[in-house]
């Protein structure tokens, strides 16, 4: 939830009801002002890796930070990562403190103001700061900050070399229109990523929102149909297919994901897409939207740059589609239920 302080640039998370004196770890985030990229560039490293090299600027910014907390004992640094344009930090307040949200902001207002004479910058005002409770946040956290560089890269360099990782690297710069097999020409498509995939033997995947866990059996299907080279499409939203997501992720699995609101011209992946994007292991796929907008909808008009409403029709239409997608493959539909597994087509 977000706070508004005095000004409208000055936007802080605070997690209401929450009890900072009782200490606890932060997330915490600072850009540069404009978002100059001074404080190094980003390159890559080996098949699929990237790096960040920082300039004096950057290297000046990353003395300050670990000097900081030896000014303000009640505020640890635990994880840290100075990026082209902004630092990213993982920190610990310590229990007890009286007044825990102004040593959070003693230590910032610090930081920054010798950060910001020390390597010649300016900051953007205020940072967003969101509290980790709990291991799978805090894991959550630390995986996306470990993957920024690689973000980065995906987004903003060149691809790395010739083979499929390289393809893929592309970047998230979108693409329009596609041209594939399995896509109908009177639908307008943007993807990135891995499309190649799209030429594969497809196998469309539905779990309904009534299923938390994919039961184990199920799971060991999917296990063998990656080893047979299938390729998974589904929207991956609902807590089941999420967890698919997962699971396929971590067995070497190839998926299109296919977005249930659309695209617009430029994507930035989250911390599960970033590594497949870079093994060139998963497409990503939206409609292009068309007059109100909406997911699914029959109106004329321009073509608009995704991130369409969606309705309930919306989504059964997305679906049908790419069940249809997964016929004209030649592949199947699989619909888990409560009930189990049906083999839709």
């Amino acid at each position: 939830m977000e706070k508004a302080a005095a000004g409208p640039i000055k936007r802080y998370r605070r997690f209401h009801g929450y009890d900072y004196g009782r200490g606890g770890r932060l997330f915490l985030t600072t850009g540069l002002a404009g978002r100059v990229p001074v404080l190094g560039h980003v390159e890559w490293v080996g098949d699929g890796g990237a790096r960040v090299v920082l300039s004096e600027a950057g290297d000046a910014v990353r003395k300050v930070l670990l000097e900081t907390p030896r000014f303000v004992p009640a505020v640890a640094l635990e994880r840290y990562v100075v990026m082209p344009d902004h630092v990213h930090l993982l920190v610990r307040v310590r229990a007890g403190e009286a007044a825990p949200l102004k040593a959070l902001g003693r230590f910032m207002a610090g930081f920054k103001r010798v950060a910001a004479k020390e390597a010649g910058i300016r900051w953007e005002e205020g940072y967003h700061d969101r509290i980790c409770l709990g291991r799978e946040f805090r894991g959550h956290v630390e995986a996306y900050m470990d993957l920024n560089p690689l973000k980065w890269a995906l987004m903003h360099l060149p691809p790395p070399g010739g083979g499929a990782a390289g393809r893929a690297s592309a970047a998230c710069h979108v693409r329009e229109p596609l041209e594939a097999g399995v896509l109908k020409d009177r639908n307008y498509w943007r993807g990135l990523g891995a499309l190649e995939l799209l030429e594969g033997r497809l196998c469309a995947v539905r779990v309904s929102r009534r299923v938390e866990r994919v039961p184990g059996e199920l799971l060991e299907r999917f296990r063998r149909g990656i080893g047979q080279g299938w390729v998974f499409v589904s929207t991956f939203l609902s807590a089941g297919e999420r967890e698919l997501f997962g699971f396929l992720s971590g067995n070497g699995g190839r998926m299109v994901s296919v977005k249930e609101r659309g695209l617009g011209w430029v994507y930035r992946p989250d911390i599960r897409e970033t590594p497949l994007l870079a093994e060139g292991r998963l497409g990503v796929l939206g409609l292009g939207g068309a007059g109100g907008g909406r997911v699914g909808s029959a109106g004329g008009g321009r073509l608009t740059a995704g991130q369409q409403e969606v309705t309930r029709a919306g989504s059964l239409l997305l679906n049908a589609k790419i069940a249809d997608m997964a016929r004209v493959s030649g592949g199947c539909t699989l619909y888990i239920t409560p009930e189990g597994l049906h083999r839709v087509s």
